[in-house]
């Protein structure tokens, strides 16, 4: 592959009045200033990386139609600083198609730290961000960390956001948007007010899986959103599993729902006010459409006494009757006899006042019918241990490789099996593991979401059901500047 070096003065240099000198074929553009960085992404083809020095770079990186390009940084463990102090946004991409955006930090943006949409071009399509950290942006507007609005076939991985303003913006808001893929990924807001984690709006398909909120807006997961008529559904087949809340006065919000809309296998850890909240949310709230029908199922709530003000708060326009609670456990820590919650229809096969012994500082497991589901949505690698590893066989993953949850057998497409041997199988950070118990010791699996080799079993990290576009993952999550590690549990 043909390099072309786009660096500052000084060095050597094919950069020439801000356009790139191209050789005929797509490669590798090394960029190390302002200048060379935007003329780089303004002429960039289908087939280009585009890899930024270690340094602080300008915010207000924009572009239409950027296709088949690969933006990240140079070196991922001294990440190129994409400072939009003086902007409104860090980048911006309208029409955007087959685009990766990783190892870079996004800070200080008045508005959206990365925004993907759309244009009189089209709509933006098949967007990867990976291995970033979103911080300081957004004041008190609508702004978001990340927007994603109108985008289809998305996958956004290992990605931290740290306080996106005090408005109503959101971490991550999927206005519009489709077919997409959340996983392994940490939110955190110092001052949350009436900001959200994640606002799924206007949305289908999308999966929202192991990540972390820490105070993540005042609702980290809200699953359907504000709608101008007041007889549309704000959400359809989406689902939020394997997530741990910590803290936000409504941990799980449903707007604007009809059915196919599904909190499932979250830990939800000392809410502040309710656990569930059920809205209807348009400039009517009186006619149309009332919320209906969504599932809060497998849950595990924790908390102590005098952190819950109401377990479930719904809107008048709302029928909260008909939302499935089933098979959750509720634990109040303080007094387990008083852990039985008022829930607007009977739950089904709900555990109260049992001590899930959850400790969040490590891996949580989840339990099926075929085996376990671990998730380590924390900084720090973790342990988990297995009594019968000779029941267990690893899966590698392959091409077109997929995990589905909702099927008998979760491994879905082209997986290559290989045996386990050692009883302790390594969590890396911010990543999963499935665990598939069968009858006979070698027709067992075992996948590894992380990517790395330990002394006695390959972890091999993927992207776990991201449906007809997956993606290998290769590189851990960075750690923040100072975090502190925040998460461990185990449940079965």
């Amino acid at each position: 592959m043909r390099m072309r070096y786009l660096v500052a003065a000084g060095f050597v240099t094919m950069f020439i009045t801000g356009s790139a000198l191209r050789h005929g074929r797509a490669g590798q553009i090394i960029v190390g200033d302002d200048a060379s960085l935007k003329g780089a992404v303004a002429a960039a083809e289908d087939g280009d990386e585009i890899l930024i020095r270690p340094g602080t770079y300008d915010g207000g990186i924009t572009r239409s139609g950027l296709t088949g390009v690969t933006i990240r940084s140079l070196d991922p463990d001294n990440p190129a600083v994409i400072d939009a102090s003086s902007r409104n946004e860090g980048l911006r991409f309208y029409a955007a198609n087959r685009v990766t955006v990783a190892n870079l930090v996004v800070e200080n943006a008045k508005d959206n730290g990365i925004l993907f949409g759309y244009d009189e071009q089209g709509q933006s399509q098949h967007i990867t961000l990976r291995n970033l950290i979103v911080r300081n942006v957004g004041s008190d507007g609508n702004q978001d960390g990340i927007k994603l609005s109108s985008v289809s076939y998305f996958h956004v991985d290992r990605v931290q956001i740290v306080d996106w303003g005090n408005g109503t913006g959101a971490a991550i808001d999927f206005n519009g948007s489709e077919h997409g893929l959340v996983e392994n990924s940490y939110f955190e807001d110092e001052f949350p007010v009436d900001n959200k984690g994640m606002v799924i709006k206007n949305a289908r398909d999308i999966v929202d899986r192991a990540n972390r909120f820490v105070h993540g807006g005042s609702r980290p997961l809200q699953l359907g959103g504000w709608l101008p008529d007041p007889n549309e559904v704000a959400a359809v087949d989406v689902v939020a599993e394997g997530n741990v809340v910590i803290g936000s006065p409504d941990p799980v919000t449903y707007v604007n729902v009809d059915g196919n809309v599904r909190a499932r296998r979250n830990v939800i850890y000392r809410p502040g006010g309710r656990v569930v909240r059920i809205s209807k949310e348009s400039p009517d709230l009186t006619t149309g459409l009332k919320p209906q029908d969504g599932e809060f199922t497998d849950n595990i709530i924790i908390w102590e006494q005098g952190d819950i003000s109401q377990f479930v708060k719904s809107s008048d326009w709302s029928l909260p009757e008909t939302f499935v609670f089933a098979r959750n456990q509720w634990f109040n820590r303080t007094e387990p006899s008083n852990s039985v919650p008022e829930l607007p229809s009977k739950e089904a096969d709900g555990v109260y006042g049992v001590d899930p012994q959850i400790d969040i500082e490590g891996v949580v497991s989840w339990k099926f019918d075929w085996g376990l589901w671990l998730v380590n949505a924390n900084f720090d690698a973790k342990s988990f241990r297995v009594d019968r590893p000779e029941l267990f066989t690893l899966a590698v993953p392959g091409e077109g490789a997929e995990l589905d949850f909702d099927q008998p057998n979760p491994l879905v497409g082209n997986w290559t099996l290989e045996p386990v041997g050692s009883p302790e199988i390594h969590v890396p950070p911010f990543s999963q593991a499935v665990l598939i118990q069968v009858p006979e010791p070698s027709s067992g699996v075992l996948l590894i979401v992380g990517g790395m080799v330990g002394a006695v079993i390959l972890l091999v990290f993927v992207a776990v059901r991201m449906r007809r576009n997956p993606h290998v993952l290769t590189a851990p999550i960075a750690r923040l500047p100072g975090a502190d590690s925040l998460s461990q549990s185990t449940r079965e």
